[in-house]
């Protein structure tokens, strides 16, 4: 979501025409700004949305049965696209590379994460594009506090590709220098991490597969980072953690998962959404004098609720076919 309140939406996965939608109307009503023949065998499919005001985003993903890798980016709102192809090596985009992220900290710097590969960095809002070497990263995934404190997480591997060890590498330069930091993840020595947070009071959190979900202090000072696990999970995995203006943090995940911690992450109580579709992504959203919530999913799943009394979520029609 932007500051602006418009609400963006990447759709599609490994086989199923994905798309581009924008809410400027707190999520009543989406537009689809990509204008693709879902029929197109060719037609793009998204990972990874990041609008960073009205006017600037771009998108990852990959493009027809290849999963030929793209990058979109918009600087009118969503009116006009250009879009980059891998093994546009003018562009600094590999050909058989994969980008499952994009991120900008402001209008020209961005980070494109290549799961368990690279990172790539660009100082030109997205026109062109640099391998970022972090040494001894296989970064994926990538989350940024503001325009410098930055941290990505990256996977040490056996010769089978198995994860054995993650790690987690800071920036306190937007990017420009990565070191490692000391993370004890509750004696696990490697994650599957699907979401991940750190807010401007030092709480961090992270969730992932079969119900984990952890929380931490994170201090500058600090030459390690304990990470503990939360109290109230859920057996199913879980997917993405964000917080709400009344300071809550959430946590979305499969078979309708809603959870809402009051504590800071240390314990969290579960909501009732009445539905078993898996939620995949969180937002709070101005709705005239207060604030609505909205969850995510599987087969065009939408559920509006009041993050201050969430007991009754309302299911809306989805917004695209």
């Amino acid at each position: 979501m932007t500051p602006g309140a418009s609400l963006w939406l990447a759709l599609g996965g490994p086989r199923t025409p994905g798309g581009l939608l924008v809410s400027r109307d707190g999520g009543h009503t989406f537009r689809e700004l990509t204008r693709q023949d879902p029929r197109d065998p060719d037609a793009h499919h998204f990972y990874s949305v990041c609008a960073l005001d009205e006017q600037h985003a771009w998108a990852c993903g990959a493009a027809g049965e290849d999963d030929t890798a793209v990058v979109w980016r918009t600087a009118d709102g969503g009116a006009f696209w250009e879009v980059l192809m891998a093994g546009d090596r003018a562009r600094g985009l590999a050909a058989g590379a994969m980008y499952t992220q994009v991120l900008f900290t402001d209008a020209q710097h961005g980070f494109l994460v290549c799961a368990g590969d690279d990172m790539l960095a660009t100082r030109d809002g997205g026109r062109t594009w640099a391998p970022l070497p972090v040494a001894g990263a296989r970064p994926f995934g990538v989350f940024f506090l503001d325009r410098w404190r930055g941290w990505a997480l990256s996977h040490d591997l056996d010769a089978h590709g198995v994860a054995l060890c993650t790690r987690v590498f800071a920036t306190r330069d937007g990017g420009r220098t990565w070191r490692p930091e000391a993370h004890d993840f509750a004696g696990l020595p490697s994650l599957d991490v699907t979401g991940f947070r750190v807010d401007r009071d030092g709480t961090a959190t992270l969730c992932g597969p079969d119900g984990m979900l952890l929380w931490a202090r994170i201090d500058d000072d600090a030459r390690a980072v304990r990470w503990r696990f939360a109290r109230g999970t859920v057996a199913g995995d879980l997917n993405f953690v964000t917080r709400s203006p009344d300071g809550a943090l959430w946590v979305a995940g499969e078979r309708g998962a809603l959870l809402v911690s009051r504590d800071g992450g240390a314990s969290y109580a579960e909501v009732a959404t009445g539905t078993r579709c898996d939620l995949h992504a969180l937002a709070f959203v101005p709705d005239g004098a207060s604030v609505a919530g909205i969850a995510v999913g599987d087969r065009g799943t939408m559920l509006r609720f009041d993050p201050r009394a969430p007991d009754a979520p309302q299911r809306t029609a989805a917004p695209w076919p």
